[in-house]
């Protein structure tokens, strides 16, 4: 019996909040024969005052009562309303992910009452990029890894040309090695569009030395008047455009547009970028045209003031006069802004580890550690580091249901799908589901957790992309967008071919020797 009666009250300490005024009693002989013989105590003890014959105050502070109902509930609401809750997950997988959001949106970066668009095709991609271009105002700053003087290339720096001609300020940013495949300096527009006025910038030329080879810019963006911002997989060149619009689609990539305060997260992205192509901490003598720096907080200090400590959040950019641009309150918009209070949660998350920054590595891993129903990859460079590997493996044994969604027989890289196959074995052991896009090459990367968070971007589930390579991508806390993706993953899947053990097995010894070889030198 004494045995009994400390596990009630170690129960009891795990159940009822510290802080509570309790004013308990000893427990009755009936309440503890009722212990007897339960395994789960936790979840058989309810702190009740008719089990405890105990008195709590009406109001408990911290993380109790009231309180804490209003939190869940203004933090539930950034995914959608209830109605549409309830069609995406169960009650469990909210009250978990209601924690998971807290935590995520520490790391800054979120807004809502942004308008979300996917552009799974090339050819409404670049339709909708090449409009946003053509009716800008007063600032456009394009970011690409890949930039070519073909066809779609040479659409988009005429396009940035008549751009400049009206007036608006214009840089352009695309990385050294990326864009080798022909001389920058061999194009007539990219040559008028530096004598008009636009800055156009190689991102860590190959001149510049071995220390800096090894440090590329593989982020995508297009910020157009610090309101459109187009994030994803596409770079500027024909294989991203469908053949409609003059390219040959040759890849199959996903690319996202975003209309709200979202833009002006992006812009601190830029500014980074801009850092590093000059290896100075100040923007505003690089010669580029910089962003406005956002200077609204990204914390849910206004669904609740300790809900992050008792700490002062951090700003996401420089901190400037409330004047000089309109204040954008984080997660509900504003009306000076002319932003809905309905719309999109968006976090956008940028890696950069030669800065220690690595907020979107982060995301990413804890959403497949905290899946309880689904997580659907889609990287076309399957060469997860061992931290992201552990997450899904450990995911699957849970019982979540996780598939993976990678090149075929066409990657433009067969070294890197040769390495990737080495790993399918350990994966497959645990249950994750494997499959390889067939119809086309595969370029997007995108991940659909729980169908509650969606995540897409530049970044590839390999270890550049982890540990080298400057990264964008966007967390979207939204069911409906979530649903979108995963839709168009099941897509996708049909049109892919399952890899089994079997498969695996049947590989010849040099086969196998080639596999191990490419995961070595891949994984340097």
């Amino acid at each position: 019996m004494p045995s009994i009666r400390r596990e009630f009250a170690r129960a009891l300490r795990r159940t009822v909040t510290p802080r509570a005024n309790l004013a308990l009693a000893s427990p009755t002989i009936e309440t503890l024969s009722q212990l007897e013989g339960k395994r789960d105590l936790e979840t058989s003890i309810k702190p009740s005052s008719v089990l405890f014959k105990c008195q709590l105050r009406p109001h408990v502070r911290g993380w109790g009562g009231e309180r804490v109902r209003i939190t869940r509930k203004s933090i539930l609401n950034l995914f959608g309303s209830e109605e549409i809750r309830r069609k995406a997950a169960s009650s469990r997988t909210w009250d978990r992910w209601a924690g998971l959001a807290r935590v995520l949106l520490r790391s800054g970066g979120a807004s809502t009452g942004n308008k979300v668009t996917i552009l799974n095709c090339g050819d409404k991609a670049f339709s909708t990029m090449w409009d946003a271009i053509d009716n800008a105002r007063e600032s456009i700053h394009m970011e690409t890894y890949i930039l070519r003087m073909d066809n779609v290339g040479q659409k988009t720096l005429k396009r940035l040309l008549k751009a400049r001609s009206r007036g608006v300020q214009i840089s352009l940013m695309y990385d050294s090695v990326g864009s080798t495949s022909l001389p920058m300096f061999l194009s007539q527009t990219l040559s008028a569009l530096r004598k008009g006025g636009a800055r156009v910038v190689e991102f860590n030329p190959l001149i510049s030395g071995p220390h800096r080879f090894f440090r590329r810019n593989h982020r995508k963006i297009l910020l157009v008047d610090g309101t459109v911002a187009f994030c994803g997989g596409m770079n500027i060149a024909d294989e991203y455009c469908g053949i409609r619009m003059g390219g040959t689609g040759r890849f199959h990539d996903t690319h996202v547009r975003i209309e709200g305060p979202a833009a002006l997260d992006f812009a601190k992205v830029v500014r980074d970028s801009i850092r590093e192509a000059f290896w100075s901490k100040d923007c505003e003598n690089s010669g580029i045209y910089t962003p406005p720096s956002p200077f609204h907080t990204s914390k849910l200090r206004n669904l609740d003031p300790g809900l992050f400590g008792s700490q002062d959040p951090k700003f996401i950019g420089s901190q400037q006069k409330s004047d000089e641009f309109p204040l954008i309150s984080p997660y509900f918009g504003h009306a000076e802004a002319g932003v809905q209070k309905e719309g999109v949660c968006v976090q956008v998350l940028a890696a950069n580890s030669w800065r220690n920054q690595r907020q979107l590595q982060r995301s990413v891993r804890m959403t497949i550690q905290y899946a309880t129903t689904r997580c659907f990859i889609t990287s076309p460079y399957f060469l997860p580091p061992p931290s992201l590997l552990r997450a899904m493996i450990q995911a699957s044994k849970r019982g979540v249901d996780v598939r993976v969604l990678t090149c075929g027989e066409n990657c433009d890289v067969p070294g890197v799908q040769a390495a990737s196959r080495y790993i399918y074995s350990k994966l497959l052991h645990y249950g994750v589901r494997i499959f390889e896009y067939q119809p086309a090459t595969l370029h997007s990367k995108a991940v659909c957790v729980d169908s509650i968070y969606s995540f897409v971007g530049s970044f590839n589930f390999d270890r550049w992309s982890y540990h080298r390579n400057l990264e964008v991508g966007m967390g979207m806390l939204d069911a409906k967008v979530t649903h979108e993706l995963e839709a168009e993953f099941l897509k996708n899947v049909a049109m892919s071919r399952e890899i089994t053990l079997a498969d695996i097995q049947r590989a010849s010894i040099i086969e196998r020797a080639k596999r191990f070889l490419c995961y070595i030198v891949a994984s340097v």
